[in-house]
């Protein structure tokens, strides 16, 4: 998402969610299966589930089609409507504002693919405000880009705030949030150099194709890396071997 398609809120323009809309198939919503068994998996199943920044409300459509009782906040205006087109509980809110929901009203909160896109002060409020309307034991889930992600960090697709896993973590700590990091993919961007110079292009798509062999050989570094950093040094030159920052926060 280039920069001029979003506000210094992080709300995206509606024109690009329009055009985002005419190349999206009604079925897209199927594609979010993965993070509802994500969700599923680490935080059981949810009574009511909370998605902040939900773009088109795809994930709470997949979640009320496996019978989950799921809300979304998103800022666009465009995204609203479309969402409304799907059936979905999906309410305008812009970031920096109030969660427009009582004290621990929900078991589950996603915040994916948005911290990236907000300043710190936007997130500081999203944390704060999501622990208040979480209930005690709820959790939150939170994806966003590593910094160390050459291909996605704060110089591309509107990112500008992109945290690496060290720093994700000690934001939630900072909150109040008992965290549980998750173990992201090898950063296979660090051997997928943008296309400068004519050698470039065969090394990027050689490390496309093989993404997944080059992750499991490299995990003889990563592993061990990852463990200590979960245990013993928690310093973020740890992080750059990771491609993702992804963690579950949970209220005590």
């Amino acid at each position: 998402m280039p920069p001029e398609h979003s506000n210094s809120d992080g709300i995206v323009s509606d024109s690009h969610y329009t055009t985002l809309i005419n190349q999206t198939p009604p079925d897209a919503w199927k594609n979010y299966q993965k993070q509802v068994n994500w969700m599923i998996r680490y935080a059981g199943r949810p009574e009511r589930i909370l998605d902040l920044g939900a773009g088109l409300g795809f994930f709470v459509k997949c979640c009320v089609e496996n019978g989950f009782n799921a809300v979304a906040l998103e800022g666009a205006r465009a995204a609203v409507d479309y969402g409304k087109t799907m059936g979905i509980d999906i309410k305008i809110h812009n970031l920096k504002d109030p969660i427009p929901y009582e004290n621990e009203s929900f078991d589950y909160i996603e915040y994916s693919g948005v911290f990236e896109h907000v300043p710190d002060e936007i997130n500081e409020n999203v944390f704060k405000e999501a622990f208040r309307v979480l209930k005690p034991g709820g959790m939150m889930y939170v994806f966003a880009p590593s910094r160390y992600n050459i291909s996605e960090n704060n110089y591309t697709e509107g990112h500008i705030n992109c945290p690496t896993p060290t720093r994700l973590e000690n934001f939630g700590k900072h909150i109040g949030f008992e965290v549980k990091m998750i173990k992201p993919k090898f950063n296979i961007s660090l051997f997928t150099p943008w296309p400068k110079l004519p050698w470039h292009v065969p090394v990027r798509h050689f490390c496309k194709r093989h993404k997944g062999k080059i992750s499991r050989y490299m995990a003889v570094i990563t592993k061990p890396l990852w463990m200590l950093r979960n245990t013993s040094f928690h310093f973020e030159i740890f992080d750059v071997f990771h491609e993702s920052s992804m963690a579950m926060f949970r209220k005590p």
